[in-house]
């Protein structure tokens, strides 16, 4: 085998590696990538739950004062419960 023929070899087994070292990378960050999406369409969905919790708790926060202004304008009447 000739000098020229070996270093030919070698620069093209060097190149090799380095495209399998760039498709690597390439999935690890698309790995990455999805996970990022996963969590922040997790963290969105805690968002939103949380949010909604804190409304229904406005709202009946709302109904027990309701209630309240209710019961002092007519103490018989039974303070009404939010169904579920």
């Amino acid at each position: 085998m000739s000098a020229a023929q070996g270093r030919s070899e070698a620069t093209l087994d060097r190149n090799q590696r380095r495209e399998a070292e760039i498709n690597e990378a390439l999935k690890q960050e698309a790995a990455r990538h999805a996970a990022a999406l996963k969590n922040m369409h997790r963290l969105r969905a805690l968002r939103l739950a949380q949010e909604d919790l804190a409304q229904e708790g406005l709202a009946q926060e709302g109904l027990a004062q309701e209630d309240k202004a209710n019961h002092k304008a007519d103490p018989s009447k039974k303070p009404t419960k939010k169904a579920k």
